[in-house]
């Protein structure tokens, strides 16, 4: 239950807490639905057909330098180019960042 203090409402921590929850899930939100508008353009498709085509998607393989042994530096750098697909296809795949038992803002 919030204070009356010198004439100022204290928010309790549940509300603070709520308030912070609704920022945040509209800010996820938001950037989604900038990521659909994007990539739902004819431009966009094309750019993301580029970016799979180059760097693939899902779990990058292990790298081999010329001995056979792992290049960790080019397994990393193949890792991160997958992370950044996955990304995109994950922000493009939200519709609502809204667990099923919370309730809407």
């Amino acid at each position: 239950m919030a204070v009356w203090e010198f004439g100022f409402k204290l928010n309790t921590v549940e509300q603070d807490n709520e308030v912070e929850r609704v920022k945040r899930l509209t800010a996820l939100r938001q950037r989604a639905r900038i990521f659909i508008e994007l990539f739902s353009t004819p431009h966009g498709k094309t750019v993301l057909e580029a970016l799979e085509s180059l760097f693939g998607h899902g779990i990058a393989m292990n790298i081999l330098d010329n001995n056979g042994r792992t290049d960790a530096l080019q397994t990393w750098r193949k890792q991160g180019q997958c992370d950044v697909i996955n990304y995109i296809q994950t922000q493009i795949a939200e519709k609502d960042y809204e667990h099923p038992s919370s309730s809407s803002p």
